[in-house]
């Protein structure tokens, strides 16, 4: 119904004929709202009795006219008082209420929930809290602020196009009818913009599930778009493809103005989804007949944007006359259980609208406190915690790839990371599988602080270049940070290696691999800019300020400037701000600047990589692949589906970094040790499921240069890889010391 309209101002508004149809398709759904303008516009029924349905009137001429007449929700006509005598009387018989009305002083609020609001800006320390202070998940802070939806972050604002069509116009015009006073339809499903209505809908109990699109369906009390809702004593709520909903229902042509005009508003409401609807009968086959539905729009917003997205949708079962009816026993005291009506519909062969068997498949029901089928199985299980990791096991006997392990993890039960009880419920997961990593005889503590150290004691012996020179060691450690975007840890610290080697004896550094003349890596495009801005700094101020500089502390303006006069380059990316204060690494990125600063050991971040966002996707649950606005699974130009490891939105980046931050205070240790920890756990339950992913710290891929090294002095050649043109050489006498092996080239470069 349309709520909370004065009488008269709904009554004008509703004489105007482009008004009329929205409001009746919010109350009673696109089907019967096109019954009854037919009706009135034949002069079937008055107006009068149009207006008692808008104002949620449950008796009017319409409704006796045109039977039961749909809303998006259900049939608009609950139980006949016939059938709510009987059932009272049979209560009064067993002595058993037909319901329980809470009292108003046992009603729990929100109010009573303990929510502390704090700020949610990460506050990254340098050094942990003791354990001794913070020693469960419980003393954690969490925000109260609501997530930021994904309309918040992505422009969906319904502009016209520059030169619009006959039937763009229209749908525009539509669009921008006035409902009542100065408020457009569109403007009316928009809601208030101040209003976080997920959690509204969840505070009501109406919540039902999140849905694509950044959407979410609700039912009463929670108001739904587009329509109110009625009870059903023999509705089940299942779980369907869109498609096979669409299978069931009537027929629609979707490219109608009404229809994208639907779609126009399921996209910008902020309101929730009210849940489709069918009517069903079971016939003396066993068969479900379906007779009635509402819903087809929705559920063809949602089939275009992910077509394996199931929806919730509600369907009544009615017994064959002269059988015992299905009630719902949370309610009624006889009949049968709708849990029994569940059971059949999962089992069922359906007869559509139309009168045609069709192929369809409920996933699951919820109804009368049990919840049953495929659906729940997948949906309420979580990829996280010592127990799933150490259980872990090969998802087929062979052949497994990374696809196939996103897939998997994907499935997981969707948690959302700001919300306070999910975000609580990771960070004590997140706990408990550190503490199991722990455990390992490889726990990846170290791995910054301890791993460069003895990377940096062996550099010497593997180029006596080093001995003398901790500038060199230095601007290893940096080219090996530029260096390391897209390739494996080893990989980049051999192209650090060659980098600092061919600068100790030109003085300049190299944009490109000289034995091939193609990048340094497989970004070697970028990584050619990032080495040319250092070498431009290098050439005028030397070495010991450029090291001096990746350390200083600078506004964002004068880092720009420093871009722009030795490179070339725009502004940094990631959001720097003019008047804010950044380290120089700042400079080469968020990410690269930020693992940068921890292999110095000059800083205490979580940086977000590919294994560290693996790892909160899994945490989170169905976030495992790139989605667009819309929510639809992304692809590159070959059709390949995209990861979700790209950089992080700064909403995300700031909740990781606290997130990582708090497990590192539970634990007291560094932010990066706690980092490394987790990224060793990843690998390893990767490793478990079937894709090999061992890690490796600096000092091994510094020994293992040194072991290649030591190999080819003793077999006296060195071998040429698939991509070097390097030949076989004798070692060579370098200016600033000792005999240096030219290393090979890099296989995956």
């Amino acid at each position: 119904m349309v709520q909370q309209i004065p009488v008269a101002i709904l009554k004008q508004a509703a004489s105007n004929p482009k008004i009329l149809g929205p409001l009746l398709i919010s109350t009673v759904g696109a089907q019967n709202a096109d019954k009854i303008i037919n009706a009135l516009s034949n002069n079937q029924i008055p107006f009068d009795d149009v207006l008692n349905i808008l104002v949620g009137s449950p008796i009017s001429s319409v409704v006796n006219q045109m039977g039961s007449v749909d809303t998006p929700d259900g049939v608009y006509l609950g139980p006949t008082q016939e059938d709510l005598d009987r059932a009272r009387k049979e209560s009064e018989i067993l002595n058993k209420p037909t319901s329980t009305p809470i009292p108003e002083e046992k009603k729990v609020t929100v109010d009573d929930i303990g929510f502390t609001q704090v700020d949610q800006t990460p506050q990254i320390i340098s050094s942990p809290i003791p354990p001794e202070e913070k020693v469960s998940v419980d003393d954690i802070g969490m925000t109260a602020a609501p997530a930021p939806r994904l309309q918040d972050m992505i422009m969906t604002i319904l502009e016209p196009p520059e030169n619009p069509s006959d039937e763009e116009k229209e749908i525009q015009e539509r669009l921008n009818n006035k409902m009542f006073k100065d408020q457009s339809i569109l403007d009316f499903v928009k809601g208030n913009p101040n209003v976080d209505y997920k959690q509204e809908a969840i505070d009501r109990g109406g919540y039902i599930g999140d849905t694509v699109g950044g959407k979410f369906w609700a039912k009463y009390p929670a108001n739904p778009f587009p329509g109110g809702e009625t009870t059903y004593k023999n509705r089940v709520l299942t779980y369907m493809k869109p498609e096979d909903f669409l299978k069931l229902a009537e027929k629609k042509d979707f490219n109608t103005v009404e229809s994208k005009t639907a779609f126009k508003l399921y996209e910008n409401t902020n309101t929730g989804l009210s849940v489709p609807f069918l009517n069903g009968n079971l016939n003396e086959k066993g068969q479900i007949e379906i007779d009635g539905h509402e819903g087809r729009h929705r559920a063809e917003y949602v089939r275009r944007l992910d077509p394996d997205t199931p929806i919730p949708v509600y369907i009544t079962v009615s017994a064959p006359s002269g059988q015992e009816q299905f009630v719902n026993q949370q309610t009624y005291n006889y009949g049968r259980s709708l849990t029994e009506a569940g059971d059949i519909l999962l089992n069922a062969d359906f007869i559509n609208e139309e009168g045609n068997p069709v192929d369809v498949k409920i996933l699951g029901y919820d109804i009368e406190g049990k919840k049953a089928g495929e659906f729940f199985d997948k949906a309420d299980q979580i990829f996280s915690g010592p127990e799933f990791v150490s259980n872990a096991t090969k998802l087929k006997d062979k052949n497994v790839k990374i696809p196939d392990i996103l897939e998997f993890l994907d499935k997981g039960k969707k948690r959302d990371i700001f919300n306070e009880a999910d975000y609580k419920a990771m960070l004590d997961e997140g706990l408990q599988e550190i503490n199991y990593q722990l455990q390992q005889e490889v726990t990846g503590e170290g791995w910054y602080d301890e791993g460069v150290r003895k990377a940096m004691e062996i550099a010497p012996k593997i180029n006596p270049k080093f001995a003398d020179n901790p500038d060199l060691k230095d601007l290893l450690i940096f080219t090996t940070a530029i260096s390391s975007s897209g390739v494996n840890v080893g990989a980049d610290f051999k192209v650090g290696l060659q980098v600092v080697d061919i600068f100790a004896d030109t003085g300049q550094i190299p944009l490109r691999n000289p034995n091939t003349n193609l990048g340094w890596t497989q970004r070697g495009t970028n990584l050619a800019k990032q080495l040319n801005l250092a070498n431009n700094y290098i050439q005028k101020n030397g070495l010991p300020a450029f090291l001096e500089f990746l350390h200083s502390e600078m506004t964002g303006r004068e880092l720009n400037n420093f871009r722009k006069e030795y490179g070339n380059l725009g502004p940094a990316s990631g959001g720097v701000r003019m008047d804010e204060i950044y380290s120089g690494h700042r400079a080469f990125g968020p990410k690269i600047g930020e693992f940068m600063a921890n292999l110095y050991g000059t800083d205490d971040n979580n940086v977000t990589d590919m294994w560290n966002i693996r790892g909160m996707n899994r945490l989170m649950g169905g976030s495992m692949y790139m989605r667009d606005a819309e929510g639809n699974i992304m692809k590159d130009k070959d059709g390949k589906i995209l990861e979700n490891t790209g950089t992080p939105t700064k909403e995300y980046k700031n909740i990781f970094d606290k997130y990582m931050t708090d497990l590192s205070n539970l634990i007291g240790k560094t932010v990066r040790d706690t980092q490394a920890i987790r990224w060793y756990l990843e690998q390893g339950l990767y490793t478990a499921l079937g894709v090999r992913s061992v890690p490796k710290d600096y000092a091994t891929a510094a020994q293992e240069v040194l072991d290649q090294k030591l190999k080819t002095e003793s077999d006296g050649t060195i071998r040429s890889s698939k991509t070097s043109n390097t030949k076989n050489t004798s070692p060579t006498k370098k200016a600033k010391g000792g005999y240096v092996i030219p290393l090979p080239e890099i296989d995956m470069l």
